[in-house]
């Protein structure tokens, strides 16, 4: 499942603390999503942050009232 850039609300690149919206910083997300799994990956939101920052390229969407993040579909990993 792949999200559609119309529904981005922010993304986080590796190695940042700050979206790139400025309205949401890494501790924005944590709290937010705490042990929520990235969208089609065996992985949670809290395995994508160590050291206060982002370990990969994460993009938050909102989705019929939802939120849900995924990995970037712009990088390479």
């Amino acid at each position: 499942m792949s999200y559609r850039e119309k529904d981005v609300v922010c993304k986080f690149t590796q190695g940042s603390m700050q979206s790139d919206c400025t309205e949401y910083s890494v501790h924005d997300l944590i709290d937010m999503f705490d042990e929520t799994e990235v969208v089609d990956n065996d992985f949670t939101v809290n395995d994508c942050v160590g050291d206060n920052i982002v370990q990969y390229d994460l993009v938050v969407t909102e989705e019929d009232d939802d939120m849900f993040v995924y990995l970037n579909k712009n990088s390479n990993q």
